[in-house]
């Protein structure tokens, strides 16, 4: 008896979403900031996070949908209440942890392999 690994699937802040009862539209505003809140972060930490950052990744894009929704409804209603609020701190003080955790420095960019720099020289660049 053999038994099947479950194929790994990769988390996107999509799936995340729907698993928390956020819906987001792939066409939507919101899933375009989202998006492009992703790559940010993305290429903020070079361009191929490690298992640890993709998870941190997807957390962050994940509280950022629950943020700007709560900025959203607070912006319509002009109000809110006193539970909305401590979960609004809430999510603001992880959100910037997270963020320290991912490093506020960008990665470095990557170093240049020598025969680059050799054909660089070669050219007179």
């Amino acid at each position: 008896m053999s038994a099947q690994c479950p194929r790994k699937r990769r988390a996107t802040a999509q799936a995340l979403a729907r698993e928390f009862g956020i819906t987001v539209d792939g066409r939507s505003r919101q899933a375009r900031a989202l998006r492009r809140f992703r790559a940010d972060l993305v290429a903020h930490v070079g361009g191929k996070p490690n298992a640890a950052q993709e998870a941190l990744i997807a957390s962050l894009c994940q509280l950022r949908l629950r943020l700007l929704a709560l900025d959203q409804s607070f912006a319509t209603r002009g109000a809110m209440t006193e539970t909305e609020s401590r979960h609004y701190r809430g999510w603001v003080s992880t959100f910037h942890a997270g963020l320290r955790e991912l490093g506020l420095d960008a990665a470095p960019a990557p170093r240049r392999d020598i025969r680059d720099i050799l054909a660089d020289r070669a050219a007179g660049r």
